[in-house]
């Protein structure tokens, strides 16, 4: 393996990988217990999503970094590199909170971020289009008729309803 890594300039840990001699997760775990970092392991960790998106997605997938939960008052923050000074300082100052960084998986870290801002645009849209504004008798009376001859199914708070709900499955909220 060593052989094969020198030859390929691969770092032991990619060429180990691409052999599968290793699954990513033992890879990352023994990384991080050889720098010093707490491991997690964001499939069988409970992730605070609201915190998650206090952190805006280009950032949080230039740095490969997201708030997971809060931990002594800090912000548990789980990173692909959490050695990286220069982000743990750049985190600090977006989250305006001290910061713990811990180890994950980057693949675990760009799917929790997909899927922390999966839907919200659509969210957002629906919940504009069912915002009516009403500005004399003539249009509510326009509205009211529109909205008898209009289909329950596209209806825009029942799409908005729609989307909520299949995110909080994605999500596997507890609660809604």
């Amino acid at each position: 393996v060593l052989e094969q890594q020198a030859a390929s300039g691969h770092r032991l840990g990619d060429e180990l990988l691409n052999q599968r001699l290793v699954q990513p997760r033992d890879l990352v775990r023994a990384i991080a217990s050889q720098l010093g970092f707490e491991y997690v392991d964001l499939e069988d960790t409970h992730i605070d999503l609201t915190l998650a998106q206090k952190l805006p997605s280009t950032l949080a997938r230039r740095l490969q970094a997201v708030p997971i939960g809060m931990d002594d008052g800090q912000i548990v923050v789980a990173m692909a590199n959490p050695a990286d000074v220069v982000a743990v300082d750049d985190l600090q100052v977006v989250l305006r909170h001290e910061i713990h960084p811990v180890m994950a998986e980057a693949g675990q870290i760009t799917d929790l971020i997909s899927r922390s801002g999966e839907g919200d645009q659509q969210v957002a849209q629906a919940l504009s289009e069912a915002t009516v504004k009403v500005v004399g008798e003539a249009e509510l009376l326009q509205a009211a008729t529109d909205a008898e001859n209009a289909s329950f199914e596209d209806a825009p708070i029942v799409r908005y309803v729609e989307l909520l709900l299949s995110k909080a499955v994605r999500e596997r909220a507890s609660d809604v």
